[in-house]
């Protein structure tokens, strides 16, 4: 039988993300742990029910494709939301006025307008945008040197 690469690297990597799962078993968790090639650890998905908490996790089916996401973003929770919702909790390398303004260029031309949203916590940036009968929640809170947690929030009716 014919192979390529370095068995032993995939058997480390394999490892690992074994040894990662068996430990969240041991303590009650169910864990997903995927790696890159290099062995670096690519996500961790542990499900809770009706979503995932995490690192990097995919978004939850069904997300629809016309809420543009702020590039690069590490989503560490996604969820559905019974009657067709969806959330999703993320953190980006940018500063929160960088990803507020982003997000009042993409969703406009996604189709998504604009609309009033209440005074959020001092520091954060609330922001709603409405199409069809669908409303988008985004809240914005800056992180440690730089970030943005980012919330977003999809809603029927």
């Amino acid at each position: 039988m014919a192979g390529c690469g370095d068995s032993g690297t995939q058997s480390a990597q394999s490892t690992q993300a074994d040894q990662i799962e068996d430990y969240a078993a041991a303590h009650g968790v169910d864990a997903d742990v995927r790696t890159a090639p290099d062995g670096e650890v690519e996500s961790v998905a542990i499900d809770q029910g009706m979503g995932q908490v995490g690192m990097n996790l995919d978004l939850p089916d069904g997300f629809p494709g016309d809420i543009p996401l702020y590039p690069g973003l590490n989503i560490y929770g996604a969820s559905t939301i019974p009657g067709n919702g969806h959330s999703i909790a993320a953190m980006s390398e940018a500063e929160a006025g960088t990803v507020a303004s982003w997000y009042s260029a993409q969703m406009p031309s996604e189709g998504w307008s604009e609309a009033d949203a209440p005074q959020g916590v001092p520091g954060q940036t609330a922001m709603i945008f409405e199409k069809d009968n669908r409303r988008v929640m985004l809240t914005l809170t800056p992180g440690a040197s730089g970030t943005t947690m980012s919330l977003v929030t999809l809603a029927l009716g």
